[in-house]
């Protein structure tokens, strides 16, 4: 049995190798895949004035024709520790800075940024870079949604003040159409293990508190906001090539 796995071994090593494969990869293929991906980001904007900087990882599906148009979608969990609008607790305060607790301790809450974006998208692969047609400069531009809210995080503490119903009055739950962009470098290899892509995108949202009413403020906040954010993002990617004359799928 050892010897028959060994043999197995061996003629993958060869097919993945024979001079067949690597024709293949020399021309432009359709290509389906899905991927990982993490984004450092930098907002702007009105979104610069509530956080600082935050990241983004999640997920792909893409699909890179033979005519290099390239289709995709691509839904990210955004967050971050810089919250810029840390002020919208002070109403319940005490003078020392903290809040009370239902056991009487002061407590301070932490602040933390969170949320998620959705975005279908298409552009065009331009093979002008890389080892084979297949690679090369992405262009993509797309639409979808941006979410994001102030987490309030009190860990074990019990703060009545603060319970499911009332934090929502705090945490500024905004979302809204959002469009973004994306151009860097698209690798496949010739092995098919190392399938990655890096470059810049820009994200350009028009948002709107949804929770209406801000307790800190004691107000209704309606106000259309314009949220934007730009950045780097790096990918990898599992690729499902087809061979012929049989269709073998392989990562």
């Amino acid at each position: 049995m050892k010897a028959a796995h060994v043999l197995t071994a061996l003629g993958m090593l060869l097919y993945l190798a024979s001079p067949a494969q690597k024709r293949m990869i020399d021309s432009s293929l359709t290509i389906p895949m899905i991927g990982v991906s993490y984004g450092m980001q930098f907002p702007h904007a009105d979104m610069g004035k509530r956080f600082g900087m935050y990241s983004g990882i999640g997920g792909q599906f893409g699909l890179k024709l033979k005519s290099r148009v390239y289709l995709g979608l691509k839904i990210h969990y955004i967050f971050g520790g810089n919250v810029k609008e840390d002020n919208i607790l002070d109403n319940i305060r005490t003078s020392e800075g903290g809040i009370i607790e239902v056991g009487g301790e002061l407590t301070d809450p932490i602040l933390e940024m969170t949320g998620y974006s959705a975005f279908v998208s298409g552009g065009y692969l331009f093979p002008v870079i890389g080892p084979n047609p297949n690679s090369g400069i992405l262009v993509t531009s797309g639409f979808g949604i941006l979410q994001h809210r102030i987490k309030i995080d009190y860990r074990d503490a019990q703060i009545p003040q603060l319970n499911e119903t009332y934090r929502k009055g705090y945490d500024r739950l905004t979302n809204g159409f959002a469009m973004n962009q994306f151009i860097g470098y698209m690798h496949f290899g010739r092995r098919k293990l190392i399938n990655f892509y890096a470059g810049i995108e820009f994200t350009e949202a028009w948002t709107k508190n949804r929770r209406g009413y801000n307790f800190d403020q004691m107000r209704y906040d309606n106000t259309l906001r314009f949220d934007s954010s730009f950045g780097l993002r790096v990918g990898w990617m599992i690729a499902l090539y087809r061979r012929a004359p049989e269709q073998f799928y392989f990562y």
